[in-house]
């Protein structure tokens, strides 16, 4: 189950990455976190790599410690982690720290040609897109558009591409019911078209988050995209919280005439669109 905890700073103890080293200091209330846990949590990792490889290229900057505020744990592992880094500028003054840990995740556009209507517009297919429905409860919206979307379990050493591809095909079958059998149905849009290829940065000044877009794309009569129109779909998260959602076929001309305000979802229309124009 999802539990959070924070709390005063009370405990702590000292990080070491190459030649950077600065104190974790902890909640007075116990949130699980020791160097072991932490070092094992692959997003905590990364961002000690990035701020070591940061401070040792920039001279004058000075990581000073971490402050522990929260975790959130799905089961045993963290899955959210939320800390106050405090980092001074050249200037001797602290940059803006408040963190949010959460790892990498994915989104897939999935393209959906129409077999039946290609005859009608001189041998091109009309082309859907699939888009969920369901509650964000962040904004406080029970219905809210979005392509398929879900994060990915990093793990320290492991090969991120191949964890990435993973992540993508499993989302693609548990939100949209579609399997994929080969790493080539997939298209890495942000790395093909954007030159992105760790993915791109959808809240810089609060998480870590990077997200990749992949493209998949099939071809179905018109009889079985209106089967997918509307189609429930629900699963248990590993942090046993529900999610429900429902499917929206829209028609790809029409995408951002249908009340999208989602980053990723906008950011995969532009990136198809110049996937499609590229010579």
């Amino acid at each position: 189950m999802l539990r959070s905890r924070a709390t005063n700073m009370a405990k702590s103890f000292q990080f070491t990455f190459k030649n950077l080293k600065f104190p974790v200091r902890l909640p007075a209330e116990s949130v699980g976190i020791d160097e072991r846990v932490l070092a094992s949590f692959a997003p905590f990792n990364n961002w000690v790599r990035e701020i070591e490889q940061s401070v040792a290229s920039t001279s004058g900057y000075k990581l000073r410690g971490v402050d522990i505020q929260s975790v959130d744990y799905f089961g045993s592992r963290i899955g959210f982690l939320k800390f106050r880094a405090d980092l001074v500028h050249p200037n001797g003054h602290a940059l803006p720290g408040v963190t949010v840990l959460r790892g990498g995740s994915v989104a897939m556009l999935v393209v959906i040609r129409d077999t039946d209507s290609a005859a009608a517009n001189n041998g091109t297919p009309k082309e859907y897109i699939v888009l969920t429905d369901q509650p964000r409860v962040p904004l406080g919206r029970a219905s809210y558009l979005e392509i398929p979307a879900g994060m990915i379990d990093e793990q320290p050493g492991a090969d991120q591409a191949s964890i990435f591809v993973g992540a993508a095909a499993r989302e693609l079958q548990e939100e949209v019911g579609i399997s994929i059998t080969r790493p080539d149905e997939l298209v890495d849009l942000t790395h093909t078209v954007a030159h992105a290829p760790d993915g791109v940065h959808l809240s810089p000044g609060l998480l870590d988050e990077a997200i990749k877009i992949y493209l998949h794309t099939t071809a179905l009569p018109a009889s079985k995209i209106a089967e997918l129109q509307g189609q429930l779909r629900s699963r248990v998260e590993e942090s046993g919280e529900n999610e429900v959602i429902t499917l929206r076929i829209v028609p790809l001309e029409q995408a951002l005439l249908s009340g999208l305000t989602d980053a990723k979802s906008i950011l995969a229309l532009s990136l198809y669109t110049q996937y499609k124009t590229a010579p």
